[in-house]
């Protein structure tokens, strides 16, 4: 969490900077490297998930679409699979979300 605090002190330190006039490109280049990396690591944490998730649709012969829906109004039960399921799809979602936002996509 630290670190975390850190890292946001920084960057509002270098919006600051940025905000006064600074014109250096390494900052810029920095932040579009970095920005890259992390869309990198999202998607490679994305591929297991989708894998996992392509893995339960085809066993149980639904689409994850359809089985959130059916999960959240309670037609199917909270067994083992359902919740590993619906977990997946949650996690895939907020991976998905990051990287948008990471591409300067609304969200």
């Amino acid at each position: 969490m630290q670190t975390d605090i850190t890292s946001l002190n920084k960057l509002h330190i270098l919006e600051a900077l940025l905000q006064k006039g600074y014109k250096g490109d390494l900052v810029g280049k920095s932040l579009n490297k970095l920005m890259k990396l992390e869309i990198a690591n999202l998607k490679r944490e994305l591929q297991p998930l989708e894998t996992r998730i392509k893995d339960l649709e085809t066993k149980y012969e639904m689409n994850s679409e359809s089985f959130a829906k059916k999960f959240h109004t309670g037609v199917v039960d909270d067994s083992a699979d359902n919740m590993e399921w619906i977990s997946f799809i949650d996690m895939r979602q907020t991976v998905l979300l990051r990287i948008q936002l990471l591409q300067g996509k609304n969200v």
